[in-house]
């Protein structure tokens, strides 16, 4: 019975440490592959896609209505650095973070001619263009080969073979 109460104030207290508040008063939220750095409010981030979850996740924790699936708005950067203030992620880090999304295969597929952008709080905020939805296509093109290929398949009616290799015995000879 003691040890079921101990569980549970663990967990207590290990949901209350996951939300943190910064500066701003806006809650950060902890997340795998984001650490914070020993005596300082500087985060680390293993990878841009830890990043960009943090981003996410902070946006939406706060209220803020950050949509993945449809165009961003050209000044999201400053949009989201009015929330993610620059001591607790770099700027570098933010503009690989946006990087990671922007280049992404749902979010290049999305950037058709004429459809509106949106920005932080879910209203429209601009246009894509004929040229940016052009050079969304190339960017998919030349980032993403694999996918346009399988696409171009399922387009023809084929099916893609897929290859598997499981001999079960680790890579070793017999």
């Amino acid at each position: 019975m003691i040890v079921f109460f101990r569980v549970i104030i663990t967990l207590i207290a290990g949901v209350k440490s996951m939300f943190k508040k910064d500066n701003k008063g806006l809650d950060i939220v902890a997340l795998a592959g984001v650490n914070q750095k020993f005596n300082s409010k500087r985060l680390e981030f293993d990878d841009e896609r830890s990043a960009w979850f943090f981003v996410v996740f902070t946006c939406r924790t706060n209220h803020y209505k950050l949509s993945l699936r449809k165009p961003l708005s050209k000044n999201i950067y400053q949009q989201i650095r009015g929330i993610i203030s620059p001591k607790a992620m770099s700027s570098k880090e933010l503009y690989r973070a946006i990087g990671y999304h922007v280049n992404s295969i749902k979010y290049l597929s999305n950037m058709k001619a004429n459809t509106k952008r949106w920005n932080l709080w879910g209203r429209p905020d601009g246009i894509v263009s004929a040229t940016e939805s052009s050079k969304a296509q190339e960017t998919l093109v030349l980032r993403h080969p694999e996918y346009m290929a399988a696409k171009r398949l399922s387009r023809r009616g084929g099916v893609q073979k897929r290859i598997i290799v499981n001999t079960g015995n680790s890579g070793k000879k017999r």
